[in-house]
């Protein structure tokens, strides 16, 4: 096994477009697997034989399964275990024989989807089910195991069945797979697009998304491109689906008796859930209160248009966070694993050390301040909207808390600066405070020394965090990061919403029956947290609908 690596090491240095660095790197990934393989039967690499390649392949899976490296890593060492044997090919070292599997050859089939397709392949493999007995009910199993032991999400896991289902059918493999269908299980789509629409019915639409857009711009409604998106799908049901003919306009559309049959239709045939069918309507309700056309029509029915749908318990909302969430105690030692790594990196170049501080000071105002997401993208440094900022407190402003370091700076020097920070009410409470003492001293670092380094010479953007092209944080790229950062040093992909759900585990285990301080810490009502996580609580009547942070 060591002969294999250093020819392919010296293969590799022959190649005037790889740098030394990234030599480097894809040395050390060989050699991580060909460290596996040589454990799992026993020996080490400078004496394992390269037959190991060929017949160590059962002993192998095993091994990564034994020693619980998950689904993602155990796919990646397979990966690279085929890449030495086809090297050992290539020198001569083994007999031209063939090293494609029937799962290898859907691996093969997947193209450049072949990474995500591996996760699947290395999981049957590990159960030692043959193509001919793969079935949906292993798919699901699959899926739960991602789930459950690994944190992945819900998206990434039907986007890389979907990649499984299109290799079968691109390498035309169906045959080995008797059991399992490889056909597409989405519905197809029934929007009816812009662009497609016949032009009565399409300039109606536009200057009905034009309005939305220019009330959008005044800051009157906060609506955008969804409203655009629900026209396209009610006038898809009414055209796609009833085959209604010269459609003039959307008016006979948004009536109580067509709206009502369409929800229905999407509740019984497409089977949406109620959650899922309120985006798809919440932006007509909008047009019908506020567009001048609709201005006499009675919408009084519109809160029974759902009625009919029943809600899904909360329960099983909590439960499925709960499955993905982490102890509070794990995260806390994610961060202290990062600041070591931090620490421990001497050698870095300054905007990679930048980003290093960027992402341990992003999880500490997730984990340590236990932020709403919506407020970690709205922090705001350099422009006139500055919402987080480092100057002389006002201590007599009603309902500021100093924290204990705060009051010792205070006492040592009484018009001392520090961080603080202040968003406007339009979260659903106004967030006023102190930046807490293990989170500041960073943040002074990161504001002094290396976000400068970050932005560089582009254009400021104005916020304190940022996505790795540049610009602000949206919700999906706040969420990829720290699913890819707790991944990497907690072992599990979470978000931010499922941080504050440990937190407030940890929180009333700690303090047992404290729902006002739980609730000034997570910047919500005291009735949204009793409502959910109170079991005892009884809302009185007229309380109506907390307001709650809104993303």
């Amino acid at each position: 096994m060591k002969e294999l690596l250093d020819l392919i090491r010296r293969d590799l240095s022959s190649d005037p477009k790889l740098s030394a660095k990234n030599l480097g790197r894809r040395m050390l990934r060989l050699s991580q697997t060909a460290h596996q393989l040589a454990e799992s039967a026993g020996k080490i690499p400078e004496t394992a034989g390269i037959r190991l390649l060929v017949d160590g392949e059962t002993e192998f899976l095993k091994h990564l399964h034994e020693k619980k490296l998950g689904t993602t890593a155990s796919s990646l060492h397979v990966g690279r275990g085929n890449m030495l044997l086809r090297y050992a090919q290539r020198f001569g070292l083994l007999q031209a024989e063939t090293i494609n599997s029937d799962w290898d050859s859907v691996v093969d089939a997947a193209g450049y989807e072949r990474c995500v397709v591996r996760s699947i392949v290395t999981y049957a493999k590990m159960q030692s089910l043959s193509p001919a007995e793969f079935t949906q009910t292993h798919l699901d199993r699959w899926r739960t195991q991602r789930v459950q032991q690994e944190g992945i999400g819900i998206t990434a896991l039907d986007q890389a069945e979907k990649a499984f289902r299109r290799a079968l059918r691109k390498g035309n493999l169906q045959k080995l797979f008797p059991k399992f269908n490889a056909a597409k299980r989405t519905q197809p789509a029934f929007s009816l697009f812009m662009g497609n629409m016949k032009q009565p019915l399409k300039a109606d639409v536009r200057s009905i998304v034009e309005w939305a857009r220019a009330e959008a711009a005044k800051g009157s409604l906060r609506i955008g491109e969804s409203i655009r998106i629900q026209l396209e799908a009610l006038c898809g049901y009414a055209v796609n689906i009833l085959h209604i003919e010269d459609l003039g306009n959307v008016d006979p559309l948004l009536t109580e008796a067509f709206l009502t049959a369409y929800v229905h239709w999407l509740y019984a045939v497409r089977r949406r859930s109620r959650a899922s069918i309120r985006p798809l309507v919440s932006g007509l309700h909008t047009i019908l209160l506020h567009h001048p056309r609709f201005a006499e029509q009675n919408v009084t029915w519109w809160p029974n248009l759902l009625g009919h749908i029943d809600r899904e318990p909360n329960s099983v909302t909590e439960d499925r966070r709960e499955e993905r969430a982490l102890p509070y105690e794990k995260l806390l030692a994610a961060l202290k694993r990062m600041r070591r790594t931090r620490l421990s990196a001497k050698t870095l170049s300054p905007k990679p050390l930048a980003w290093m501080v960027h992402d341990e000071l992003l999880m500490m105002f997730a984990v340590l301040h236990v932020w709403h997401p919506g407020l970690i993208r709205s922090c705001r440094v350099n422009d006139p909207a500055t919402n987080v900022f480092k100057r002389e407190v006002r201590i007599d402003r009603p309902g500021l808390k100093l924290t204990p370091a705060a009051e010792r700076a205070l006492k040592h020097e009484p018009g001392a600066d520090l961080w603080q920070f202040d968003f406007e009410p339009e979260w659903g409470v106004g967030a006023f405070g102190i930046v807490i003492d293990p989170v500041a001293p960073l943040l002074d670092e990161y504001m002094g020394e290396h976000r400068k380094v970050l932005v560089g010479d582009a254009e400021d953007p104005g916020t304190l965090f940022f996505c790795r092209r540049g610009g602000p944080l949206c919700k999906h790229t706040l969420n990829y990061l720290i699913g890819r950062l707790t991944h990497m040093f907690a072992g599990r992909r979470v978000t931010a919403d499922t941080m504050r759900i440990s937190f407030t585990d940890y929180w009333l285990i700690e303090h047992q029956g404290d729902y006002v301080t739980l609730a000034n810490i997570l910047m919500i009502s005291l009735d949204s947290v009793q409502q959910r996580f109170n079991p005892d609580y009884q809302p009185s009547f007229n309380q109506g609908r907390s307001k709650r942070l809104r993303d």
